[in-house]
């Protein structure tokens, strides 16, 4: 079946670690274009936020969250880039019924008690702590200038690279070794939908994998080649956050939920460039568990 009629949403989109709003500039604009309501916030202590660092916890990162989607009247498709991945979870864990879907894009997934950073250590192939400075103080880190294109912007134009050389800032150390508290009765309440990015550099794709089995959420693909910056470089990722959106409130008016759904559906993203036709696997493995997103992408 083809759905060629959206039912419009709420997104919240929250950056990963040392961005800001501003890297989701070339997303927001397109999902607006589409009829969306998009809420793209700073982080406390990153992008105009001035919010000193010495006050920055997991905690603080997931009230500013909390508070933007308990002022929306319905529930939100919450996306999490990267790091932005522990904080979305325990927004679930706390607000399950202000959640549509989450939708980790190439970021942490992690389980209850787990932290970030002994998480991270476990891949070898990450290039973000070979090229992490850490300040004299320990509170905060930032990546080496040299290193961003590498680590961060590998498939970018010279021109966001720039942008991002300027915008990046010194992220507070705390969050990164406070354990995720989750639990089945609030974050196991809510459907979630994993894209991976195979050439992402921060969480290398074997990482992303050991999550997905971990956390019971089979392997979801966005896109065969793409980096880290996928907001910057894959233009119309927006449609694969519509994709997932749209399978899952069709799904959900399918009864009985107590049985195993499935559905295929195919939808086409068209721009002047090209055309983008994507065919979609959602299935629910359980009420209230997870979503199960592959995506195929491949060009006419």
């Amino acid at each position: 079946m083809t759905f060629t009629r959206q039912v419009m949403s709420t997104y919240v989109m929250v950056h990963g670690a040392w961005h800001g709003a501003w890297c989701w500039y070339k997303v927001v604009p397109l999902l607006q274009r589409a009829g969306h309501i998009v809420v793209a916030p700073d982080l406390p202590s990153l992008g105009r936020d001035r919010t000193p660092l010495c006050q920055v916890s997991l905690a603080t990162w997931v009230d500013h969250i909390c508070h933007i989607v308990d002022t929306v009247s319905e529930p939100v498709v919450l996306v999490g880039h990267s790091r932005a991945g522990i904080i979305i979870s325990e927004v679930a864990e706390r607000r399950p019924k202000k959640i549509a879907v989450l939708v980790y894009l190439a970021a942490y997934l992690l389980r209850d008690g787990e932290s970030l950073l002994p998480v991270a250590q476990r891949d070898g192939t990450s290039l973000v702590l070979p090229n992490l400075v850490v300040s004299e103080d320990q509170t905060s880190s930032t990546i080496k200038p040299k290193a961003i294109r590498e680590v961060f912007y590998a498939d970018c134009s010279d021109e966001d690279v720039a942008l991002a050389g300027m915008l990046l800032a010194p992220e507070a150390l705390a969050p990164a070794v406070t354990p995720v508290h989750v639990t089945e009765e609030g974050f196991g309440r809510v459907p979630r939908v994993y894209i991976e990015c195979l050439l992402d550099k921060v969480i290398p794709p074997p990482l992303q994998r050991q999550m997905l089995r971990e956390t019971a959420v089979p392997k979801g693909r966005l896109h065969e080649h793409r980096s880290f910056a996928v907001l910057f470089s894959f233009t119309e990722a927006h449609g694969y956050f519509d994709c997932a959106r749209c399978r899952w409130r069709r799904l959900t008016r399918r009864p009985p939920a107590s049985q195993r759904i499935s559905a295929t559906a195919s939808f086409s993203i068209r721009s002047d460039a090209h055309r983008l036709r994507a065919e979609s696997l959602i299935r629910i493995v359980r009420p209230n568990e997870s979503i199960v997103c592959v995506l195929n992408p491949t060009t006419d």
